[in-house]
């Protein structure tokens, strides 16, 4: 491993720096990504694919409610439908 690196572990510069836009857009989804191989090892189960666009949608789902939430503290009452 880099140098200084007890075994067994990574030191920051064993790791590239990630380009800023790689950060933001693609960062997010890589720590999930990780997380669930991480799951996966430990709990040792099989990789079930969620589909294409899981991620999307439950974004979408998450910001839905939270702007939901806002307008309800607001003090606004709305309707919502599915496009």
């Amino acid at each position: 491993m880099v140098g200084d690196a007890q075994e067994g572990q990574l030191s920051a510069r064993a790791i590239p720096p990630a380009e800023e836009s790689a950060r933001s857009e693609e960062g997010h989804s890589r720590r999930r990504q990780l997380d669930a191989h991480g799951r996966m090892l430990r709990d040792d189960v099989e990789y079930h694919d969620l589909g294409p666009h899981h991620f999307e949608q439950q974004d979408k789902d998450r910001v839905t409610k939270r702007l939901l939430q806002r307008l309800r503290n607001l003090g606004v009452t709305v309707e919502v439908t599915a496009a």
